[in-house]
Formats: C-alpha cells, sequence, structure tokens
C-alpha cells in the first residue's frame, strides 16, 4: 500500500533520514501515496538539501521552475515548519537512541562481567569499552577501561592492545599513576 509506505517515509523523514526526506519530495511530485503537491515537495526538497537551502539541486531548481512565485513563498514557508519539525524529530530519535544504547550497555555488563570475571579476553575488553564510554551504565572511568583492557591485552585480544595503547597516550600523569597502582594490587 503506497499510502501506508508514505506515512512510514513521513516518520523517517521527520526524523532526519535524508532518503525518507526524498521519497516525501518524490510522493508529492508524482501524487503516489498522496495528492500530487508541488509545494508541499518542494519544501521536502528544501529540508532535503540541508543547511543552505535549495541552491544546489537540479531537482530543487526544475520543480521551483514549474511553479507559480506564489507557489514557492509558500513551499519555503512550509520548509521552514518542517525543517523545525525534523529537529524537534531528531531530538527524539537521539534520545531513544541514547537509550537504548544504555539498555544494550546495561545488557552487555550482565553478560560480560562473569565471563570477564573467569579470564576471558574478549569479554574483558568489552568491559574496558563500556568503562570507557560510560553509556549511562557506569560512570566514564579511562582507568578502569585500561586495568580491563590490560588483562585482555595479557590474554592475547589485540583489540584490547589496540584500546589500551590508544587510551594510555590520553591519559594524564595521575592517571598513569592510578593505573600503575592498581595493576600491583
Amino acid at each position: 500500500d503506497t499510502a501506508e509506505a508514505v506515512r512510514w517515509f513521513r516518520k523517517g523523514a521527520l526524523m532526519g533520514d535524508h532518503a525518507s526526506q526524498l521519497c516525501m519530495v518524490h510522493a508529492y511530485r508524482s501524487g503516489e501515496g498522496v495528492s500530487e503537491d508541488k509545494v508541499e515537495a518542494l519544501a521536502w526538497s528544501i529540508v532535503s538539501d540541508g543547511p543552505g537551502g535549495d541552491k544546489d539541486r537540479e531537482a530543487t531548481r526544475a520543480l521551483k521552475r514549474s511553479m507559480t512565485p506564489e507557489q514557492v513563498r509558500r513551499a519555503r514557508e512550509r520548509s521552514e515548519e518542517l525543517v523545525r519539525s525534523v529537529a524537534e524529530g531528531e531530538k527524539i530519535a537521539r534520545k531513544r537512541f541514547d537509550l537504548s544504547q544504555k539498555e544494550i550497555a546495561a545488557q552487555d555488563l550482565k553478560v560480560y562481567a562473569p565471563l570477564a570475571e573467569q579470564g576471558i579476553a574478549t569479554a574483558q575488553t568489552q568491559i574496558g569499552i563500556i568503562h570507557s564510554r560510560g553509556l549511562g551504565v557506569v560512570p566514564v572511568d579511562c582507568v578502569e577501561a585500561c586495568a580491563w583492557w590490560t588483562l585482555a591485552a595479557e590474554g592475547g585480544d589485540k583489540d584490547a592492545d589496540r584500546y589500551l595503547r590508544d587510551a594510555r597516550q590520553k591519559l594524564t600523569r595521575e592517571a598513569l599513576d592510578r593505573l600503575a597502582v592498581r595493576a600491583e594490587s
């Protein structure tokens, strides 16, 4: 059902998905799934062009050439409304993404922690990643992350060795000292 597809594309478009925005342009230009509407098509075209507006896209220019100045004016006004809606939709999408990242990290922590305690190097690497990013599950703690990566690297995990090298270059002298004390205990 084309109308149903357009409803889903609209949701994606309002969440900032560029491909969905282009589908909205096509739908309104062709009348597939919605009533043909050049003003709405141009408004979505301007939004999909991103910052700087509709200066560079030939499709947008061609659409504008087929419209009256009044239709172009209305499309620009509508695009401003859509930009505000897309900005709000992107905020919602980011919050959902952050929430899902937190849920994933919490689940990963449950799964990997017992394995890491048993000395499984890949699990230790994952625990280090969780500590390095925090992800709303644990506080960001690069020393803790490095401690886990050290164990994982000693267990043969090449990724952990790379993470450890990268992280150590960014640690302060104080953090390196804390890491050394931790390694001794």
